[in-house]
């Protein structure tokens, strides 16, 4: 080899090492299901901070023959030879890659170790990748698990050690179940404040902390990802800056498009992006004679790191919370509902579970259901919590 070359194996070899010390013992739910496949070749996407290389640190350490490489740290210009040098040389056999977007070529040399190496591989990114569009033809090959950050559930068991049962949807329905998850109340400011994300457990002094994430996704991740340039930068900083300091009602393609001074297809170029890398939450509309532009949300605590102290902000932070959790518990059919102008509808609509939903305080009144059928299941999620008829804790989505 090179002398080069021997240098990139001693750094990839010491990076290794380091990531075998301190590892967490404690593992996430999702843990199982991601490392289960024998032939694996598997990717984990989601949000920074959500514990994917805590993940891929855990794995190192219970797999015989494995090693960490991180892609966003050291330069690799041919990712198949260094797996291929390592599997003849070193008898490794699996192989955990840290955001592989940061590698150019990812989709083109997994496909040569998938077809030439009996190697498995593990990687992350915290950009949703789309390897069924690739000309790589990874779809077939490649499984993709979204991690998302903790659901309050998960939250709960983290941090107080108290594991309870998932609910079904219908349990919120159940005034027994819910009046037992009810209790919990208290963890929604500050899982909504940050708790969510795993990152917290280790250090939750860092006040500024969800504003640089948020600064290393626009400026490193997504020009990274879609080669995006200064200038898309500066625009993206700008789209979100409108989206966070406005209320919902007040955002659409439309309304980002004349405040920015960008083009719509621009708008939704960016907001795309926003959502691939697991800032924003993107709702399509359900409805009758409807403008088709979808209701933007986002993953708390973003809005508030913002947006702080803007009357608008408890109503959003409750519907960014309800779609985070429906996006944990798996739910990808959540609409919000728009009816006629004038007329109150709910928020949102779940086509298969027939159920309409209102987001709201516990004041919340029922007009907004005056006009939908009667075969259709209908809930208030209110927080705070309260076990009025017709109602149910807004954090009981978090038990799903």
């Amino acid at each position: 080899m090179k002398t080069m070359d021997i240098e990139l194996i001693n750094d990839i070899i010491e990076m290794d090492a380091k990531m075998r010390s301190n590892v967490p013992k404690i593992k996430r739910f999702d843990y199982p299901s991601i490392f289960k496949q024998n032939k694996a070749f598997t990717g984990i996407a989601g949000p920074k901070g959500a514990g994917k290389t805590v993940m891929l640190r855990q794995k190192l350490l219970e797999t015989e023959n494995a090693l960490y490489i991180s892609l966003d740290s050291i330069e690799i210009d041919d990712l198949y030879s260094i797996v291929n040098y390592f599997s003849d040389e070193r008898g490794i056999k699996t192989f955990l890659f840290d955001e592989i977007h940061y590698y150019r070529k990812w989709e083109r040399d997994l496909k040569k170790i998938y077809d030439y190496l009996n190697v498995n591989v593990y990687f992350t990114s915290s950009v949703s990748l789309k390897i069924y569009k690739s000309s790589y033809d990874l779809g077939r090959r490649v499984r993709i698990k979204k991690l998302y950050p903790f659901s309050l559930r998960e939250y709960l068991f983290f941090k107080e050690n108290v594991k309870k049962e998932k609910l079904n949807i219908k349990d919120i329905f159940s005034k027994k179940k819910i009046k037992d998850i009810l209790k919990y109340d208290y963890l929604y400011p500050p899982y909504i404040t940050g708790g969510l994300y795993p990152m917290q457990l280790e250090d939750n002094e860092d006040q500024d902390k969800f504003m640089n994430i948020i600064k290393s996704i626009i400026e490193r991740d997504i020009p990274r990802a879609y080669n995006y340039s200064l200038e898309d930068v500066f625009n993206i900083k700008e789209v979100l800056k409108f989206i966070t300091t406005s209320p919902v009602e007040g955002v659409s393609y439309s309304s980002i498009s004349r405040n920015v001074g960008i083009t719509k297809y621009t708008v939704m170029k960016y907001i795309k992006a926003l959502e691939d890398s697991f800032i924003l939450s993107v709702i399509e509309p359900k409805g009758t004679n409807i403008k088709k532009e979808p209701k933007i949300l986002i993953f708390p605590p973003f809005r508030e790191t913002f947006a702080k102290n803007n009357n608008f902000l408890t109503g959003s932070v409750r519907e960014d919370f309800f779609i985070l959790s429906m996006k944990i518990a798996g739910y990808n059919d959540v609409y919000y509902l728009k009816g006629i102008r004038g007329r109150k509808t709910p928020d949102y609509y779940i086509p298969s579970e027939n159920m309409v939903l209102e987001i709201g305080g516990k004041s919340k009144s029922f007009t907004q259901f005056k006009f939908i059928t009667k075969n259709i299941k209908k809930v208030i999620l209110t927080y705070p919590g309260t076990l009025k008829e017709g109602t149910a804790p807004l954090i009981s989505v978090g038990f799903l």
